[in-house]
């Protein structure tokens, strides 16, 4: 098969790779991973005996693939470690600080660079680059080469790779030269990236550390006092003109959705499930659709009004989403239906409560568990809500709105950089587009 590259040079050639036949660059070549032009040593770890303590806990950062999916580009730091009796025990080796880890087991084909030295387990090849290799080239060529991974995979319990496979996969590689071209821009992008997130991840901190302040501390200025919370061992320092009622003394309706799994159709109501809310959003691409004769005997009694406020309350729980929609939907079990009294109590002002660790914490307290994935009705019930008055609570969900924008348009210059590398890769890591570079 053939596979044409619309690219802005003339001095092309013809090669394989894998199956297809593809054009590049005449000073380029295809190496296999294994060979002497791309690694030095190519080789797998192990894991010592989990049941001998004397292996577990020495000074030997012992790398697992989550250390690499926490990780990104470079690796320094792992959750586990060896001790020197444990990495004799075991077929595992010491990879030498710039190498290239790639993963085999189930999460295949993640690659990482090792800032230093450290063991790996069986699920984790660690490559010595040769000289004729850049590493960080290595790295992002490595990076993209999942789809043929898929193509080649072993079938077993569960779809891995092996030594064998990588060693025999092909890879482009431009003169070194070029190498570091490639991988200098790509870094830069790289760069970019980490501080688009760490400012997304800034925002996101604000957005919750400042909804915190303004629901226990107010707008500024209020004289405060502790309150008891009901239910749970815990007092509230909140300002003296606020109350603080359970959900059920403020709302009119708290009911979730059916029990049963409906039958689905192509077209029809949309039918909605606690999975279809992220971020405060509804992706109505992803909802599925339930018949108008099943849609009025799931929601029988329990008719969405705009104004309501949906809360997951299995799985994931704690995303919201005010109903600000006029389309008839129905849900299922997994979602709570909240509707509050509009004398009382602002729906999205309930629904940034509720979504929030204050209520977190409470189902938290109450079940006893680190975690929750599934809250009762009589328990939503008892969530204690602090009650602003109703001015009060627009200010604090216009503060929050501003917050939001700001995170919004982080997010979207970060969804951009991301798109604009994925275009660089695809063009500088198959040679559609030449970099210039200094003799």
């Amino acid at each position: 098969m053939r596979e044409s590259i619309d690219s802005d040079i003339t001095d092309v050639k013809e090669v394989m790779v894998g199956p297809k036949i593809v054009q590049i660059p005449t000073s380029w070549s295809v190496e296999k991973i294994g060979s002497s032009k791309v690694s030095k040593k190519i080789k797998a770890g192990g894991t010592p005996r989990t049941t001998n303590d004397e292996y577990y806990g020495g000074n030997i950062k012992y790398v697992k693939i989550e250390d690499m999916s926490a990780a990104g580009k470079y690796i320094e730091t792992t959750k586990h470690h060896l001790t020197r009796e444990g990495l004799d025990s075991a077929s595992t080796w010491l990879v030498p600080e710039g190498s290239l880890l790639l993963s085999m087991y189930a999460s295949y084909g993640k690659a990482a660079i090792t800032r230093k030295t450290m063991a790996t387990n069986q699920a984790i090849l660690g490559i010595i680059p040769s000289d004729s290799v850049n590493l960080d080239y290595l790295f992002y060529a490595s990076s993209r080469l999942r789809p043929y991974f898929e193509s080649v995979v072993l079938e077993t319990t569960q779809a891995n790779l092996n030594k064998s496979i990588v060693e025999n996969t092909p890879i482009l590689v431009p003169p070194l030269t070029e190498q570091r071209r490639i991988a200098e821009i790509l870094s830069t992008v790289d760069t970019h990236l980490r501080q688009s997130k760490d400012i997304v991840n800034c925002i996101k901190r604000l957005r919750a550390g400042t909804f915190q302040d303004l629901l226990l501390g107010g707008v500024g200025g209020e004289e405060t006092c502790y309150t008891k919370v009901p239910m749970i061992p815990k007092k509230w320092e909140l300002p003296t003109q606020w109350n603080l009622e359970f959900l059920e003394d403020v709302t009119e309706l708290i009911t979730d959705g059916t029990h049963q799994t409906p039958n689905y159709t192509d077209s029809g109501v949309a039918f909605l499930r606690a999975e279809n809310i992220k971020n405060n959003q509804i992706d109505w691409d992803k909802v599925n659709s339930v018949s108008q004769s099943e849609y009025e005997k799931i929601v029988s009694g329990k008719v969405p009004n705009q104004g309501d406020v949906l809360l997951s309350k299995n799985g994931t729980i704690g995303r919201t989403r005010v109903v600000d929609w006029d389309q008839q939907f129905a849900y299922y079990v997994s979602l709570c239906l909240i509707r509050p009294r509009p004398a009382l109590i602002n729906s999205r002002y309930l629904a940034e409560v509720l979504s929030s660790e204050i209520c977190l914490q409470q189902a938290k307290i109450r079940s006893k568990k680190a975690t929750v994935s599934n809250l009762h009705l009589e328990e939503i019930r008892k969530l204690s809500i602090p009650i602003p008055p109703l001015e009060t609570q627009e200010r604090i969900v216009h503060i929050i709105k501003i917050i939001d924008e700001l995170l919004s348009f982080e997010t979207e210059y970060l969804e951009t950089v991301e798109e604009l590398k994925c275009g660089l890769m695809q063009d500088l890591l198959t040679g559609k587009v030449r970099v210039p570079v200094e003799a």
